[in-house]
């Protein structure tokens, strides 16, 4: 990291320190309250220093949400939880009016297993997705926008309920 090679390194000057204060004979107490005191002005450095990295290093650029109106969420089953997910998708499409797909029983696209994908609007992400995370029993679920790029959907916008699985990203390119 850029900032580790800006700090200058104490370890010497903590021994040298600690070495002159035990021949000293002082408190343990005593001690902690000079060394303390001896790197004060160090450590308000360091803070400043990190702040100053943080504010000129890490300034973020938020991308606009008006543009995205819908949404992928891809359940993912197995020849063991094929009925549990069937009727998770079926029930997610009676109560929030969104489209299912088809149940895949073999890996599609960028999934890497079985999987079902619900379609859905702005309009009932927060409530779908507060569903599924109550209702999902287990199974892994991709959520993702559509933006128009579909790796940047499946990776860097996604999210996952359960345990997240290696996407095969080679269909992207």
């Amino acid at each position: 990291m850029i900032l580790r090679s800006l700090i200058p390194k104490p370890s010497f000057f903590c021994w040298e320190i600690s070495a002159l204060l035990t021949r000293l004979k002082l408190k343990k107490r005593d001690k902690v309250k000079a060394i303390a005191f001896t790197f004060h002005p160090y450590i308000i450095w360091l803070l400043e220093e990190r702040d100053r990295f943080f504010r000129e290093e890490l300034e973020m650029e938020f991308q606009n949400i008006s543009s995205i109106e819908k949404y992928h969420a891809h359940v993912y089953f197995d020849e063991f939880t094929v009925e549990q997910a069937k009727v998770l998708c079926e029930e997610a499409g009676k109560r929030f009016s969104l489209i299912v797909g088809r149940m895949h029983h073999r890996p599609i696209g960028p999934h890497p297993s079985w999987s079902c994908q619900l379609a859905f609007d702005r309009s009932n992400h927060t409530d779908l997705l507060t569903w599924l995370a109550l209702n999902r029993n287990d199974l892994t679920i991709l959520i993702h926008p559509l933006t128009g790029n579909d790796l940047k959907d499946h990776t860097d916008y996604a999210s996952w309920m359960g345990v997240p699985q290696e996407l095969n990203l080679d269909v992207f390119k």
